[in-house]
Parts: structure tokens; sequence; C-alpha cells
């Protein structure tokens, strides 16, 4: 596999920039925490590809499961990128990939911030 050319760490809960859907995923994070289940996830890219990597560990370290999709650039067709803003501790950016191939568009909330995730979305394209 070659080198990443590009990371960033994604929400892996409920994917939404409504303030009360994200108090519920701080919420479910707390508990989650407090039982001993963590997530993470990253979108990475590399020259011809976009890889989102998913885990999930029990007891704050055993792996439970872990999943991987990995998109064609060649099979992107369109990138939407959204960003909103509630108040001052609510800001969500969101990159959603509409791709040949894949049952359902894939959105994930992006920590990054928006102007750098439009211009990835925008070389993943070609515009």
């Amino acid at each position: 596999m070659s080198e990443p050319l590009w990371s960033t760490k994604i929400n892996v809960r409920t994917v939404s920039t409504n303030p009360i859907v994200k108090i519920i995923n701080i919420l479910m994070a707390i508990l989650e925490f407090l039982i001993g289940i963590r997530r993470k996830g990253t979108l990475v890219e590399y020259d011809n590809k976009i890889v989102a990597n998913v885990q999930k560990y029990s007891f704050w370290v055993f792996k439970n499961s872990e999943s991987q999709l990995t998109i064609s650039k060649d099979r992107i067709s369109a990138v939407e990128t959204a960003t909103e803003k509630f108040l001052i501790i609510f800001k969500a950016t969101v990159c959603t990939i509409y791709a040949s191939g894949v049952s359902a568009p894939t959105a994930y909330a992006v920590k990054t911030s928006y102007k750098e995730i439009k211009e990835k979305a925008e070389s993943w394209i070609g515009v």
C-alpha cells in the first residue's frame, strides 16, 4: 500500500449538524466510555483511493470490531461538503461522498476545517 497523502479523524456516531443530535452524541459517548466502549475512525486519502476505517473497542483496549470502506477516486461522482455553526460550541463539518458501486451516499463528520475538506473534495472529483 502506498503512503497516505492526507488523513483526518471522523465522528463514528450519527452524522448531523443538528445541535440536539450532537448533544445526544456527546451523552452517548460519555455513557459508552463509562461502560468501556470506545470508537474511533479515520478518513485517509491515497493516490487512487479514499479509505474510511472505523474501529470499536470493548473495555477500552480490546478491539471488538473493525470495518474499512475503500472508494476508488475514479468511482467518485460527487462530493458534498457542508459546515454549520450554531452558537459557539455546536459546529459540524460534514463530507458526503457519492460513488458508483456504493449502495448509499457515505457521510462522515470530519474533524478538520471546512476549507481543507472542500479543497480535498474538489481534488477527488478532478475540479
